[in-house]
């Protein structure tokens, strides 16, 4: 559940938002651990302006259940809101299209309460989320291919989306280094090729070196030559 957290917590607003202040506040008691008031903080900011940053950020502590009860019906309508209210206009380049992101992975993995996997929905919001050029987004849409999991199982497509994620890539994202690869629990049966791409992909975005994104892009080549001559 933490990796979801890490996903969707929006912290970098622009500078147009009118109510920075507060959500710095709300934040400030997540930092420390007081999610009880945080949530209390971002309930209040949806309520009372239809913040999209707050909405955003109390579907996080809803998918987590921090400070508030476990719900992902809650955590799904509250990223809605996020995206109806216009979170993608108020943040930097590098949170653009997060909670679609959020709402891809939701009903790709079906590991929320009350909501479960739903092949046609995760592609929906993924896909969404890959037109902002969301890091994630790319490689849960590849996990989706390397899978066969709402399209047909594409290898090319999948170490496609993998390079896409390295070169969206950005160190505010350097979260995601300290979390397990949930690939290993919804990819039961990969081939040497795609998992041989995964771990380039871990490569490539730890240490920046654009040696193992060559190597990426050689797996992709391999596999499209495969196609030609099947």
């Amino acid at each position: 559940m933490k990796i979801i957290i890490s996903i969707l917590f929006i912290f970098l607003v622009s500078s147009g938002s009118l109510f920075a202040d507060k959500t710095e506040l709300a934040r400030s008691y997540c930092q420390i651990g007081d999610y009880k008031k945080c949530a209390e903080y971002y309930q209040k900011m949806v309520i009372e302006r239809n913040d999209p940053i707050a909405a955003n950020n109390l579907a996080s502590l809803y998918l987590d259940g921090k400070g508030v009860e476990k719900n992902g019906i809650m955590a799904v309508e509250l990223f809605k809101a996020s995206i109806l209210y216009g979170v993608n206009d108020q943040v930097t380049k590098q949170y653009k299209g997060a909670p679609e992101t959020s709402l891809g992975w939701i009903y790709l993995t079906g590991e929320y309460p009350g909501v479960n996997r739903d092949a046609k929905k995760a592609l929906m919001w993924t896909l969404k989320a890959t037109n902002y050029g969301h890091t994630n987004a790319y490689s849960n849409l590849a996990l989706m291919y390397a899978t066969g999991f709402g399209v047909e199982t594409d290898y090319v497509v999948s170490v496609t989306n993998l390079i896409k994620s390295v070169e969206a890539f950005h160190k505010i994202h350097n979260w995601i280094l300290n979390k397990d690869d949930k690939w290993k629990t919804f990819l039961v049966d990969g081939s040497t090729e795609i998992w041989s791409a995964r771990r380039l992909y871990w490569k490539a975005i730890k240490t920046g070196d654009p040696y193992y994104l060559g190597k990426l892009r050689l797996i992709r080549d391999k596999l499209r030559g495969e196609e030609k001559y099947k």
